[in-house]
């Protein structure tokens, strides 16, 4: 069952989540990009976010996410050395 239809878990981390985060963290270790963002779509559902400063990095992931579930919220960090337009979006 997806994490996201489970009851929030406790802020400790269980040996059987620490367990599955470790086999997707070997498995997810040479794969493609998308293969990963889609593993977090489905791991995580509507709960999955994304912070981004709208560097290089951020705006390809974006664009990956953006084709994969453009439903994913999105929120700014405000980093203090953004163009004035882009705090305007």
């Amino acid at each position: 069952m997806p994490v996201a239809d489970q009851p929030p878990p406790s802020e400790d981390a269980t040996p059987e989540l620490l367990a599955e985060l470790a086999e997707a963290s070997q498995r997810l270790e040479s794969a493609e990009p998308d293969e990963i963002i889609r593993w977090a779509v489905e791991r995580y559902g509507s709960k999955l976010t994304m912070a981004t400063a709208f560097g290089p990095e951020g705006c390809l992931i974006l664009h990956w996410l953006a084709s994969i579930a453009p439903e994913t919220y999105v929120f700014n960090l405000e980093t203090g050395y953004q163009f004035k337009e882009t705090l305007e979006l």
